[in-house]
């Protein structure tokens, strides 16, 4: 007998506008082939309503789309309320409207199971949770340890750190609450399971009809919106330590980064190209024609979605320790140190001379990523039949 689950997230599914979005639209994509699963899904957001019914329509998957209420009329905010501020807080308290679609979907499609999609979905559905037979959270990121390290890294204003280290304080509450409600969370990657009995599940892409092949290019690739701290730290990186280290072994090495433009940055290279925010078809160029993609940056939270595509075009790539940490199926893989930026230099360099060791490294990749596709064949209903 098929469990019957219903899907529920707050993050937009029409269009792959980020890692959450790609990552969410990957999430029913594989509850909706599992043979095991009878899925209904309900989206509550202001984007993309169209383009996310007709994703579902081209999976063949039960679901509806419910536009959040507009936020009320702006008011000065005391004090306090600065210090507590968090993502997505202001339009919680104007959204009951959500939980009834919820707990109304679970009755109709007669759910076994309530799975949430994002942390902050479940804010929107506290009654539903309440009264469902099982909760499960995928819990897309660890997002009290990324607000610290957001605001160790990102805000140098002590009085601004200060006050918003309450506000972590907070999230750091929601957080304990909302996993005591929860049966079970399904975590990204192995550093993100934050109970003893919970588990995770590394998301994957479909692979490309065209694949990354050998070709001449010198070209190193990194894509990342500059206005996520951690690609604006990997893109820094990049543009003034390892471009100048690998000009140096390699004069002609050109870098280009989607996700930046050259304004964008206090910072420049004469290696380095500036794409923009580009769109689908560049990126797709990009992976298929550089000789080698890079991921620096250094969080082990959640998936780095930039590999995934990576892996699905089966473009060979470096990626530093902490961001590997999210593909524990590629374990052993060769890294760069963002530590030792003259070895990491060393290490693109040599990938970008020696073509056959590149082709070596690309063959490694896509075969250890089609034995993992191979075991993935039933996985998610074989996590919630757990329960």
């Amino acid at each position: 007998m098929k469990l019957k689950v219903l899907y529920f997230s707050v993050t937009s599914i029409g269009i792959e506008h980020n890692g959450g979005t790609i990552c969410c639209r990957n999430h029913i994509k594989r509850l909706s082939c599992d043979p095991g699963i009878d899925l209904s899904v309900v989206i509550a957001s202001n984007q993309d309503q169209e383009a996310s019914l007709a994703y579902l329509e081209s999976l063949n998957v039960q679901g509806s789309f419910h536009p959040l209420h507009p936020l009320p009329p702006s008011q000065q905010k005391s004090a306090l309320q600065q210090m507590f501020q968090l993502p997505w807080r202001e339009y919680i308290h104007n959204q009951e409207h959500i939980d009834h679609v919820v707990s109304d979907a679970m009755a109709s499609h007669k759910a076994d199971i309530l799975l949430i999609d994002y942390f902050y979905s479940a804010m929107f559905c506290p009654k539903a949770i309440k009264a469902a037979p099982k909760t499960i959270l995928v819990n897309l990121n660890r997002e009290a340890e990324f607000y610290k390290d957001l605001l160790r890294s990102a805000v140098r204003n002590p009085f601004k750190r200060a006050i918003r280290s309450l506000a972590l304080v907070h999230l750091w509450w929601l957080h304990q609450r909302t996993f005591r409600a929860m049966d079970k969370i399904i975590a990204l990657s192995p550093p993100d399971v934050v109970r003893g009995g919970d588990t995770y599940i590394t998301p994957y892409l479909d692979t490309k009809e065209q694949l990354w092949k050998p070709n001449a290019s010198r070209t190193v690739f990194f894509v990342g919106n500059v206005n996520h701290f951690p690609n604006k730290m990997a893109i820094e990186y990049i543009v003034t330590k390892l471009a100048p280290a690998v000009v140096a072994l390699v004069p002609d090495v050109r870098f280009k980064i989607i996700g930046a433009n050259a304004g964008d940055l206090p910072y420049q290279h004469d290696s380095v190209d500036f794409l923009g925010t580009s769109d689908d078809q560049e990126v797709e160029k990009q992976f298929l024609n550089c000789q080698l993609f890079i991921c620096p940056v250094k969080n082990t939270f959640g998936l780095k979605f930039k590999l995934a595509q990576a892996l699905a075009y089966g473009t060979p790539f470096l990626a530093c320790p902490e961001s590997l940490q999210c593909l524990p199926h590629l374990k052993g893989l060769p890294t760069i140190s963002l530590q030792s930026p003259g070895e990491a230099a060393q290490a693109v360099a040599a990938a970008i001379k020696d073509k056959e060791s590149t082709l070596e490294l690309a063959t490694n990749i896509q075969e250890r990523q089609r034995q993992f596709i191979d075991t993935q064949k039933g996985i998610w209903s074989r996590a919630l039949s757990s329960l």
